[in-house]
């Protein structure tokens, strides 16, 4: 089975992402990690970060 996994800047992102995403047939979990489910919404919280940290940021929440 496929996943997928979304990213958010922020916690309204992810929320609204996975708003548009879930239906009756398919769940989306949402919040600051990623899970088993078929999919994931993460916020990686980078918004008000410098380009470089954000980077990072991203780098390991798809790491870990």
């Amino acid at each position: 089975m496929s996943k997928l996994l979304v990213t958010a800047d922020d916690r309204t992102g992810a929320l609204e992402i996975g708003g548009i995403v879930a239906n009756a047939e398919f769940s989306v979990n949402v919040g600051n990690e990623f899970d088993d489910g078929p999919c994931s919404v993460v916020d990686v919280a980078t918004r008000h970060m410098s380009p470089d940290r954000a980077y990072a940021a991203m780098i390991e929440a798809l790491t870990c």
